[in-house]
């Protein structure tokens, strides 16, 4: 039997834009995040759901540094 770790993530989005809530809700469900609890998702621990992980870290990065500037 292969043994597999498991990766936890973990966010923090803002109430306000709704939209973005959504957004990152299916792109971790895409990624194959199995929701734990509000905000915390677990995957199994792959290098390409590592680099998946990263890109939705930088788009919520992003999306929420582009709303606090009121963009």
């Amino acid at each position: 039997m292969t043994e597999t770790g498991w990766c936890v993530f973990v966010h923090q989005l803002p109430a306000k834009p709704p939209y973005l809530r959504a957004k990152i809700l299916k792109l971790l469900w895409r990624a194959g995040g199995v929701p734990l609890k509000d905000s915390v998702y677990v995957l199994p621990l792959r290098e390409d759901l590592l680099a998946e992980l990263r890109r939705i870290s930088e788009e919520i990065e992003d999306d929420t540094s582009e709303s606090s500037r009121g963009g």
